[in-house]
């Protein structure tokens, strides 16, 4: 491997790495003769000195008014990179508090109207299975079209997927929604005292989203790993207690 490709490997910039081999050959230097030796614009030579100065690379030297700038010696190089992995090594405890928080804590995105709530049913993400709590038939009024198109996509993705539906929902959809998928559905009923659920719920990997979709149309998508295990556990339950059909 090239000299520059190692000292891209160490961090340095195209124009870096030109300025820095460029005092190691020639030694001292004014910024006007780096400039015009590497080609690189004057403006943009001042910035990429300062860099270099900052990490160590090279160091000026006063010459009456003028500041020239020389090369350090390259064994400065192997002294930042164990200055740097002695900084992370000091605050990787605290790096790793703030990780784990931060890969815990819920992720919540909010979805206005209809347009944005069919990304939340076009969603995926590589599940092999995505449960609903539904009124099918209330799905099916509000988006006939994409109904029959996720249908398809669930079947061609091989997804296998489960509802569980008020007795409002259409017996009729869902048979239908059974024989189009073949294997790939199931359904159960509640109850029939609950003849309607005012929001959808569907859990598919770490995600639970709940949908609104009476006016104002809305949706909400928490990922989280906790959420969804407790989710789920809710669904197996109502799923045992459900009646088939």
């Amino acid at each position: 491997m090239e000299i520059k490709d190692e000292l891209k490997n160490v961090g340095l910039t195209g124009q870096e790495i030109a300025v820095y081999l460029y005092l190691l050959e020639q030694g001292v230097s004014s910024p006007p003769q780096i400039a015009k030796g590497t080609g690189i614009l004057r403006p943009n030579t001042y910035g990429t000195i300062r860099e270099l100065q900052e990490r160590g690379f090279i160091e000026h030297q006063q010459k009456g008014k003028r500041l020239l700038y020389v090369a350090r010696d390259p064994s400065v190089i192997l002294l930042n990179l164990e200055m740097r992995r002695d900084a992370i090594s000091r605050i990787l405890p605290d790096l790793r508090s703030l990780y784990k928080a931060t890969k815990n804590k819920p992720a919540i995105k909010f979805y206005y109207g209809l347009d944005e709530i069919k990304n939340i049913f076009d969603s995926i993400d590589g599940a092999k299975e995505i449960l609903f709590i539904i009124s099918s038939d209330k799905m099916f009024e509000t988006y006939p079209a994409f109904f029959e198109r996720f249908r398809r996509s669930i079947v061609s993705q091989q997804v296998f997927v489960r509802d569980i539906l008020t007795q409002r929902s259409s017996i009729t959809i869902a048979r239908k929604t059974k024989e189009v998928m073949k294997g790939y559905y199931d359904f159960r009923l509640f109850p029939k005292r609950y003849e309607d659920l005012p929001t959808t719920i569907r859990i598919w990997n770490d995600n639970v989203a709940f949908v609104i979709l009476d006016e104002p149309e809305l949706g909400v998508v928490v990922t989280s790993k906790a959420l969804g295990a407790t989710f789920r556990v809710m669904f197996e339950t109502m799923w045992e207690a459900g009646e088939k059909f």
